[in-house]
């Protein structure tokens, strides 16, 4: 990822063992973290050591990529399965942006919001050429269960496959269409 600022750090859960050459998913989800400065690197350590106090258990969770404003994380290698979807997390690279599902859509506009956004679009361009998923609009449930590529939400996915208790991330109000629309400029000069 030559087009953007990316670092590593390691997930403790993903699927290992299993290998995957392409991708026909991009699934956006939120961290339900704060906006702040540099968030993705507390969000990536998690990841790398997820136990859940209140449940005194591990979380079985990761995601291929976090973005906040300053960085792209990487946390699981792009040939492997993370756990961030299911029903969707074999045909789909999952990618954490920093904020919550309540946000308003101006919350995500804000100048934090913007450089992340920048960031992301970045980051879902280069994966969109590498592995030709189309930036057309956000792909919706019906569109997941046709087998129809693309990108598209946690929320979406928990449609799809009616996953009980599933998320409804990044939420309502996040600017997909500025997140695409981003991404569709940047793949041009790739």
């Amino acid at each position: 990822m030559s087009e953007t600022k990316c670092v590593y750090q390691e997930a403790k859960f993903y699927n290992r063992l299993t290998i995957v050459q392409s991708w026909k998913w991009l699934t956006i989800h939120c961290t339900e973290s704060p906006e702040e400065h540099e968030r993705g690197k507390k969000v990536s350590r998690w990841f790398s050591n997820p136990w859940d106090n209140k449940k005194k258990q591990w979380r079985k969770v990761s995601a291929h990529f976090v973005v906040d404003d300053t960085a792209v994380i990487q946390c699981v290698p792009e040939t492997r399965i993370a756990y961030h979807a299911r029903g969707l997390n074999t045909r789909s690279l999952g990618i954490e942006l920093v904020g919550k599902a309540a946000q308003s859509r101006a919350d995500w506009l804000d100048p934090f919001g913007l450089k992340m956004l920048d960031l992301a679009a970045t980051l879902v361009a280069v994966l969109s050429a590498k592995y030709k998923i189309q930036l057309d609009d956000e792909t919706l449930a019906s569109g997941i269960l046709m087998g129809n590529g693309g990108v598209t939400t946690h929320k979406e996915v928990t449609r799809a496959y009616r996953v009980p208790g599933g998320h409804l991330d990044p939420g309502p109000n996040f600017p997909m269409g500025v997140l695409l629309g981003l991404a569709r400029e940047k793949a041009l000069s790739l």
